[in-house]
């Protein structure tokens, strides 16, 4: 049996309305997908659009990445941070809360601009790194800097200071590969 045939339970973090849990409710439709956002107005449209094409598998939750249920402890076999990684604020209490809810054979995928941590190394690529350097000001760095001692990583953290702290933070990276045409680099780890 593969991996994909034994996924029961999703959990999708920074899922804003819910363009990839809609996604994955189509190729998974018996498992129990959960959407999870900070944000009121995006729980809010996931559900209405939800409920308006008719998708029963996906549960639209508030909830703070760093604090989760209790309840969800070795819940999910798919964790996904879409877009989302670079932009948390407590990035370190976040991925261990991401390995609270995980189940031990299961797996995380995360997803965040290729853009290299030298920042000279990005020099030239005015289709990727320049777009994403001035969206970052505006919306990453905000958000990376939006509590007190936040992370302020945005994404000038790149792809290889992102890569070191998934493995000093315990995490075996199985699988990393650019998606969507090199404007993302995805990483898919599993516990050590």
């Amino acid at each position: 049996m593969t991996f994909a045939q034994n996924i029961k339970s999703i959990l999708d973090i920074g899922s804003g309305a819910g363009v990839i849990a809609r996604a994955l409710s189509r190729r998974f439709p018996d498992a129990d997908i959960y959407a999870v956002d900070y944000s009121d107005i995006a729980i809010t449209k996931g559900i209405e659009i939800a409920n308006t094409i008719g998708i029963k598998n996906i549960t639209f939750l508030k909830e703070n990445i760093t604090s989760m249920p209790a309840d969800w402890t070795h819940k999910f076999d798919w964790v996904i941070l879409y877009d989302v990684l670079h932009d948390l604020p407590d990035h370190v209490n976040a991925m261990k809360e991401v390995k609270r809810v995980l189940k031990d054979t299961g797996v995380v995928s995360i997803s965040d601009p290729d853009i290299h941590s030298n920042h000279r190394d990005n020099v030239g690529d005015t289709n990727n790194a320049g777009v994403c350097y001035a969206l970052s000001t505006l919306i990453c760095l905000p958000c990376s800097m939006s509590i007190d001692g936040g992370a302020g990583h945005g994404i000038g953290w790149g792809t290889e200071e992102r890569e070191a702290f998934l493995k000093s933070s315990g995490w075996n990276v199985k699988d990393k590969r650019n998606i969507g045409g090199d404007m993302s680099c995805n990483f898919t780890c599993a516990k050590e």
